[in-house]
């Protein structure tokens, strides 16, 4: 349905297109609240069919809420109530995307957290209180480069600034994640 060229969207409209200042908006506002009441129950359906009804759920919850989804016309530039297969898609990209975003803060709170110890002439990876791995290690200085390793006779693979890196270890740096601090 199309709305008159003069319509100004209310508060119980809810805004599609791009765009930050849509956010701000009173109804998208709403929406994301409601989405986010639902987003675990989405992240746990354990089947494609199982998330469709969670996005269908809260589609219907939407609209007898008094809401619809209505989105601008680029060429006519004028609103129209988008249908319900338009809004079921709406959700489900809402759903998608907040799924993502919540998946990236978990993933960024848990490297804040990741730190790296030595005690006692071991490496120690952490991740809050849990010890991830072990590792003993001998640290020589010659001039002004570093090396570090845990074999008899590494292959040194380069001066890498002031450190040099034997394979295991600089394999362990970058596949582990663990860092080599105060060398």
């Amino acid at each position: 349905m199309i709305l008159p060229i003069d319509y100004k969207p209310s508060d119980n409209d809810i805004l599609s297109g791009r765009g930050r200042t849509l956010n701000a908006h009173k109804g998208n506002m709403h929406f994301i609240d409601m989405v986010k009441s639902n987003l675990q129950q989405y992240i746990d359906a354990p089947r494609r069919m199982h998330k469709s009804f969670v996005i269908d759920k809260l589609v219907t919850s939407v609209f007898s809420s008094g809401f619809r989804f209505i989105k601008k016309n680029t060429k006519t530039k004028q609103w129209y109530v988008m249908n319900r297969n338009e809004s079921y898609t709406r959700v489900r990209h809402a759903l998608r995307d907040l799924k993502y975003k919540e998946s990236n803060k978990t993933h960024s709170r848990l490297a804040i957290k990741k730190e790296s110890k030595e005690e006692n002439g071991t490496l120690q990876s952490f991740v809050g209180n849990d010890s991830i791995s072990e590792m003993p290690r001998r640290v020589s200085v010659s001039g002004s480069s570093i090396s570090c390793c845990d074999e008899a006779s590494p292959t040194i693979l380069g001066d890498h600034g002031r450190s040099s890196l034997c394979r295991s270890c600089l394999d362990l740096t970058q596949e582990e994640s663990i860092s080599i601090k105060n060398l």
